[in-house]
């Protein structure tokens, strides 16, 4: 009698959270900067939206990548002027939800005069990162956890030091209740240090699969 209530109380488990997980994907958010098409990711099967109708700043550019084949979302990346305002994209939020957001930059190939860019990241009026360019085929990510403050933030790019301001991909994940929680989270952010996947066979990153 003990494994058919073990198995029912696993099937009431799943039927309970399959509705969440559910509901939590379809508030991913996943923006291909300087992308014009909606289309799903080959791999994850998530969807990702073109930040044509979002951004009106700045101007689409086509990423040459010197390692060939990419996925769609690098293919593309947002230029930005070079001047001290901040260019921000707006992502809604449920207050005091906590969030993963993701930002991830790849420039690719030099054009003839260009520099490699370097220029600062903000979450509202929080300095989050430097973002600094020095190989043209690696995608540089940067990731943060907080506790939304309001119905709204801001993700923006600013006062590049050398080139332009850009971003190719910009990710918003809202976290169950008990993630990540901490007693400092009203007052700061936690800051993505390293993932280490122990035992794997390839340096491929695991992504959620839909």
């Amino acid at each position: 009698m003990a494994p058919l209530f073990s198995l029912f109380l696993v099937l009431i488990l799943l039927l309970l959270l399959t509705p969440y997980s559910l509901c939590q994907l379809e508030e991913f958010v996943s923006i291909d900067c300087g992308g014009t098409s909606y289309y799903n990711d080959s791999t994850t099967g998530l969807p990702w939206i073109p930040d044509s109708e979002i951004m009106k700043h700045g101007k689409a550019v086509e990423v040459q990548s010197p390692n060939g084949e990419v996925p769609l979302q690098y293919k593309t990346r947002r230029d930005f002027p070079i001047d001290s305002r901040k260019y921000c994209y707006t992502l809604k939020t449920e207050e005091r939800r906590r969030y993963l957001v993701r930002a991830s930059f790849q420039y690719g190939n030099l054009e003839d005069g260009d520099t490699y860019p370097q220029f600062l990241l903000f979450l509202d009026a929080t300095k989050w990162a430097t973002v600094s360019i020095y190989d043209a085929s690696r995608v540089y990510v940067k990731e943060m956890i907080f506790r939304a403050p309001s119905d709204s933030v801001d993700v923006c790019m600013c006062c590049a030091t050398t080139g332009s301001p850009f971003i190719s991909t910009l990710e918003l994940r809202p976290l169950n209740v008990s993630m990540y929680a901490t007693d400092f989270e009203d007052d700061f952010f936690l800051k993505v240090a390293a993932r280490i996947n122990f035992g794997a066979t390839s340096e491929d990153a695991v992504r959620f699969t839909s």
